[in-house]
């Protein structure tokens, strides 16, 4: 059974597309640039 703390890293490593979603997510997040959430995924 795979860890939760280890369940986000394992599926950026597993899919290209979402990895880069949440490294946009969490730029958004860092600069305060847009609203984090659902909608956001393109």
């Amino acid at each position: 059974m795979l860890h939760p703390k280890l369940a986000v890293a394992f599926a950026r490593w597993c899919d290209i597309d979402f990895a880069l979603w949440c490294d946009e997510q969490i730029e958004a997040l860092i600069s305060g640039g847009r609203e984090w959430g659902r909608g956001a995924k393109p």
